[in-house]
């Protein structure tokens, strides 16, 4: 949020650069970390936990994002 007001976006580009920056981890860390054998049991844990965890956080911040 201080980026985006720091580089004076506002109105609908700023709600959507906010709140894409919230969505959680991406399938493609899993997929890279599979592919070179680097803690790809994490990776996956990491995964879910940040989208178990979004259900709360992108509520969060779709409320926060329609203030601006």
């Amino acid at each position: 949020m201080f980026i985006v007001t720091l580089f004076g976006i506002t109105g609908v580009t700023a709600q959507v650069l906010i709140i894409s920056s919230a969505v959680p981890t991406a399938l493609n860390v899993v997929l890279l970390a599979i592919e070179y054998d680097n803690e790809p049991e994490f990776a996956s844990q990491v995964v879910l936990s940040t989208t178990i965890l979004s259900v709360i956080t992108m509520t969060l911040v779709i409320v926060l994002v329609r203030l601006i």
